[in-house]
């Protein structure tokens, strides 16, 4: 949310919807086994957590009031049994992946704010799951080819593909961004901490 809030501030509630597909199981987990007040200060701490909720919230709604409606999600025709698992472990890699990069984003940026003053050990810890969350992303690769191939054999309508295709190449298009933005803070937060490594190891 906050890289699509960043890219697109008028993203409408749809096309939100269509880019945060992946994320709605995990939706669904927090908006029914956490309390009223927790949601409450996760709205008020997380606008972009607030405005998703908020989004599937009125097209859940929609759909009620209009049986058979497709108000939730892009109009892509009933897929073959064979192919639908490999769209949603496609769309739950992707979202995996997304939340990963960015909480390391957040981590490096920490380094990089303190310099010398990083802790030299947390530090080598995020880059062990820099090179774990590079091994989802080769898993993602793999998993998106997979599929698509096999949306190709099974079948697919080619106006699906081509949906399918252009909602997974946004998301892909925002894991290369995160990628590279998580590049350049390792390497920074490396050049700054090297210091307090070596005062470290001393």
């Amino acid at each position: 949310m906050r890289q699509l809030s960043s890219s697109a501030p008028s993203i409408s509630d749809r096309t939100l919807i269509d880019q945060m597909l992946g994320f709605l199981p995990g939706l669904q987990q927090i908006w029914t086994t956490t309390s009223d007040d927790a949601l409450a200060n996760l709205c008020s701490e997380y606008p972009g957590f607030y405005r998703y909720a908020m989004a599937m919230e009125n097209a859940f709604e929609a759909q009620r009031k209009v049986p058979g409606a497709n108000s939730i999600g892009a109009d892509i025709e009933e897929l073959p049994d064979g192919v639908k698992p490999l769209v949603a472990q496609v769309m739950t890699q992707g979202a995996t992946l997304e939340r990963e990069l960015q909480n390391l984003i957040d981590g490096f940026q920490r380094h990089v704010t303190l310099g010398v003053h990083t802790d030299a050990a947390a530090f080598d810890a995020d880059m062990g799951k820099a090179r774990d969350v590079a091994q989802l992303h080769r898993q993602w690769i793999a998993s998106l080819n997979r599929m698509t191939d096999e949306a190709h054999a099974t079948g697919v309508s080619q106006s699906s593909r081509q949906l399918l295709a252009k909602i997974l190449g946004e998301v892909n298009a925002r894991i290369d961004t995160l990628n590279t933005r998580l590049m350049d803070l390792a390497l920074a937060g490396r050049t700054a901490a090297k210091p307090g490594a070596d005062m470290a190891e001393q």
